[in-house]
């Protein structure tokens, strides 16, 4: 029964963003230009049910990217560009101009470093009045630090390991949000830090012990989901450790309890203080020897370089890639800072395998529009409209994240996307003012317009696209394009609609 209820709300949340969608188009008439970037040859019928997939374009992480796209890893602009986007969430012209000046590898130790004093994001969340025992204002909260910060990096690093080192409120509870907080300034504070660093805390950390049940394991009975869940999924992946590895590093993580307030502490009575072989060594282990045992393997440099790259580069790594980064990780003593800064400076990370590769996620989909356009919110509705696409920040679906990739583009979340986009173009909180981001339009170029409409993308649009909005200026203009005051809200509209916005 649960489960046909869940595929019941699915199935009326679908129905939902699709009926607000349609509407959107239907009152701003952008729906033909929409099908012509996009297959959506009949907006009202069944047919949208189908995966969103950009017009006369294939596979999917291609999204429509035309020849003078391809090229771009031969610019250093688009170097940059790209860079800014994989390392935030947008890439300004301002910004670009900005860190090219200082090539690839000083504009890499600039995102790389930042004020650790002073957090515009932070201040900005702290004083839209917020109450953060809400789920909604939560995750409010963490939205504005993302859009409003002078350090994008760290933040995007925090929504890197929020997706692996995952917990949710589903299970932790409304009731302790606090300490779903505490985890996420936690993994900020470490973001580039030491994985053993990252891993001992996070053994100890309230929100994921309730999560994984730590709290739950003694020494007359281990729980083995922290254990197990430790090594697939956090640091070793599936085939680098045994059953039995399991069950020792389960009675080496016991003792690890919460008080009635959900603070750590650790109870020496119910810790298993016996032998134990893990990985091939024998000893009396306690939970931060297993996590430095696991850090001595190679699997395990491996396993993180492998994460990162496919968060950060592209979704194919090559084992050569990740062989230097595995190398750098160990050399390093396990440095998140020291696999990051190579990354970012290797010629793969700018080859066209992985400009242009990676669908953006909702969160990086909403937080880059709000940067583009220069809004200022309080992001009150931006929650809903982030579960509509299939991202609740604090409540990933299970243990291992969201899947991402072309999931990010279902059909639902694909509507959930074009309804956020008439809120932020045509509702009256947005604050968007055309001008400030295209100077005087009226009478101007359309081509011209519309290149310069662009660039808040940083990459050109794709032949496909550039065809449709002109078309789209023609047919909202007697006939021969014209950006106006009636049109122009539109054409921005598809030009964040456009497939090549939603790859990062």
């Amino acid at each position: 029964m649960n489960g046909e209820v869940k595929t019941q709300r699915r199935l009326l949340d679908y129905e939902t963003s699709r009926r607000r969608f349609l509407a959107g188009v239907a009152a701003t008439g952008v729906g033909t230009a929409l099908a012509t970037m996009w297959r959506l040859p009949e907006l009202g019928g069944s047919t949208a049910h189908a995966a969103m997939q950009p017009a006369s374009q294939a596979p999917v992480s291609s999204m429509g990217m035309g020849s003078a796209t391809r090229q771009q890893s031969a610019d250093l602009s688009a170097q940059i560009a790209h860079l800014l986007r994989r390392t935030g969430f947008s890439a300004t012209p301002q910004q670009i101009a900005r860190y090219s000046a200082l090539g690839i590898e000083g504009a890499v130790d600039a995102i790389m470093t930042w004020d650790s004093s002073k957090d515009p994001g932070l201040d900005y969340a702290n004083s839209v009045g917020l109450d953060l025992s809400k789920f909604a204002d939560a995750q409010r909260w963490w939205l504005l630090r993302m859009m409003y910060t002078d350090r994008p990096f760290q933040e995007k690093m925090t929504l890197f390991w929020h997706g692996v080192l995952t917990s949710a409120v589903y299970k932790v509870g409304t009731r302790y949000l606090n300490t779903m907080i505490a985890q996420n300034e936690f993994l900020r504070s470490n973001a580039l830090g030491k994985m053993e660093t990252l891993l001992k805390g996070i053994s100890r950390d309230p929100a994921m012990m309730v999560w994984l049940d730590l709290q739950t394991s003694t020494k007359a009975h281990p729980n083995e989901n922290f254990a197990r869940e430790l090594m697939e999924l956090f640091s070793l992946g599936i085939g680098n450790y045994t059953e039995t590895d399991v069950r020792e590093s389960a009675r080496a993580f016991t003792g690890y309890s919460l008080d009635k307030d959900r603070n750590f502490y650790f109870n020496a009575k119910n810790h298993d203080d016996g032998q134990k072989t893990f990985l091939g060594q024998t000893g009396n282990f306690s939970g931060d020897d297993i996590i430095d045992i696991i850090e001595q393997q190679r699997a395990a440099a491996e396993f993180i370089c492998t994460k990162l790259w496919k968060f950060f580069a592209s979704p194919n790594p090559d084992p050569q890639t990740i062989g230097a980064l595995a190398d750098t990780y160990q050399s390093s003593g396990h440095s998140i800072r020291a696999v990051m800064r190579q990354m970012l400076t290797m010629p793969q990370f700018y080859s066209d395998d992985a400009m242009n590769s990676l669908i953006k996620s909702p969160v990086e989909f909403v937080v880059g529009t709000v940067q583009m356009l220069g809004l200022r919110t309080n992001a009150a509705n931006y929650p809903a409209y982030l579960q509509q696409m299939g991202q609740e920040l604090f409540n990933p679906p299970n243990v291992a994240g969201w899947p991402g990739g072309v999931a990010w583009l279902s059909s639902s979340s694909f509507f959930g996307r074009m309804n956020f986009l008439n809120y932020v173009i045509y509702g009256k909180e947005s604050g968007l003012d055309p001008v400030n981001l295209l100077g005087s339009y009226v009478g101007a170029n359309p081509t011209t317009v519309l290149n310069q409409a662009a660039t808040l993308l940083g990459k050109p649009l794709g032949d496909t696209s550039t065809r449709a909005i002109m078309q789209f200026l023609g047919d909202s203009s007697n006939g021969s394009p014209t950006v106006t005051d009636k049109n122009v809200r539109s054409m921005l509209y598809l030009v964040l609609a456009s497939p090549e916005n939603m790859l990062a």
